[in-house]
């Protein structure tokens, strides 16, 4: 039979983490910070880019992506992305 009064290895600790040296609410404010920086400088500029292209509809934004400058601006974009991935991955 296993003995119940086998304990752990590891020390007993009552608190969190030593890593963790902020309160709560400290910890909840820095994390309210970091995701409005996000929001802002992330997820802002997108909302407003799809909100202007989408501006006067789905069809003139298709209809625009049809005409030979926005081909080719993807085509050139698509290029750049093939040569520029790898080489970040090799010289990292």
């Amino acid at each position: 039979m296993a003995d119940p009064e086998i304990k752990s290895w590891e020390p007993y600790h009552e608190s969190r983490s030593a890593a963790v040296t902020e309160s709560r609410p400290a910890q909840a404010v820095l994390m309210a910070i970091a995701f409005a920086f996000l929001g802002v400088f992330l997820l802002l500029p997108l909302i407003i880019v799809f909100h202007e292209a989408l501006a006067k509809g789905v069809g003139a934004y298709t209809q625009a992506l049809g005409e030979a400058d926005a081909r080719s601006a993807i085509h050139l974009t698509l290029l750049v992305a093939a040569i520029s991935v790898p080489l970040n991955v090799v010289f990292g």
